[in-house]
């Protein structure tokens, strides 16, 4: 008997580093450590205006004139996260292109009152909580 409790403990000790690193993987994924997803980052106007707000930390407004062109460095929103893109009618059109190579995520709320066009050669994909 004694010959099996110290395979069974020297069993649990070896398991335990894998625990361990399982236990922080799961935590990190739990408190939000991976910031891969923010709001539209490095917006930069090609053609036409357009003014970029902050309310909030999780809330980007974006006034754009009809026909603007912005270019950004990733354009991601994450599940938390909402951009608000005011044009000056529905018949207004905003083409935002996201030119850092990876692909877009739209995870959370994204709200145009016009035509709103997303160019990503990298690929784009709508979450099951994106709208």
């Amino acid at each position: 008997m004694t010959a099996k409790r110290m395979t069974q403990d020297s069993l649990k000790r070896r398991v335990c580093p894998y625990r361990t690193l399982m236990s922080l993987v799961v935590l990190c994924a739990l408190v939000g450590v991976n910031s891969s997803f923010s709001l539209p980052e490095g917006g930069s106007v090609e053609s036409g205006t357009a003014e970029f707000l902050r309310p909030s930390p999780n809330t980007m407004i974006l006034n754009a004139s009809s026909d603007a062109v912005v270019n950004y460095d990733s354009f991601s929103i994450s599940a938390q996260e909402s951009m608000i893109i005011n044009l000056p009618s529905v018949n207004g059109r905003i083409l935002n292109r996201d030119l850092g190579g990876d692909s877009s995520q739209i995870l959370g709320s994204l709200t145009c009152n016009g035509i709103f066009i997303l160019l990503n050669e990298s690929g784009i994909r709508v979450g099951p909580s994106g709208q």
